[in-house]
């Protein structure tokens, strides 16, 4: 079967765990990167091919920006100066790079996509997702235990088990 990539931003690509709220102050593009983040898109897009990786972002107008911007921007030594789209494969075009402004229109875009594999930081998107995406993958620690019918990924090092 043809997989499908869906993968959030926020919490997934862009910051994690206590630097989720330095992405809405004047040093956004100082935000660090998910760890270990950039490696396991890249991984999934050469599994999966670039036409088969999405990126599906809750976020307004200025967030939006923002967060091309972030993408966008070179990072470090260790990506030899790449931005994220050249580093991981994920095609920077609107057919590749959706945004909504509510965690449950997701979903549709997911559908229209047909995307197979959705990643995401929040339990509360996967379950918008329910017979809509059969491979619904919870990102990163959680406080609560991972619903029914939804796969935990710990962190991005773990990312061969899903393929």
């Amino acid at each position: 079967m043809l997989q499908r990539y869906g993968i959030d931003l926020g919490g997934v690509i862009i910051g994690g765990p206590g630097n989720d709220t330095q992405f809405f102050t004047k040093d956004y593009l100082a935000t660090p990167a998910v760890n270990a983040s950039f490696e396991g898109v890249r991984k999934l897009v050469s599994l999966v091919g670039p036409e088969n990786a999405f990126l599906v972002s809750k976020a307004r107008t200025n967030t939006r920006r923002k967060s091309l911007e972030w993408l966008r921007q070179p990072f470090r030594e260790d990506f030899a100066g790449m931005d994220f789209f050249q580093y991981t494969g994920v095609i920077d075009s609107d057919d590749h790079v959706h945004f909504c402004d509510e965690r449950r229109d997701k979903a549709p875009i997911a559908k229209e996509l047909g995307i197979t594999d959705f990643i995401d930081d929040k339990a509360e998107v996967l379950t918008y997702m329910e017979g809509i995406v059969p491979n619904r993958i919870l990102f990163g620690p959680q406080k609560n235990p991972t619903p029914p019918g939804i796969i935990h990924l710990p962190s991005w090092r773990e990312i061969s088990f899903l393929t």
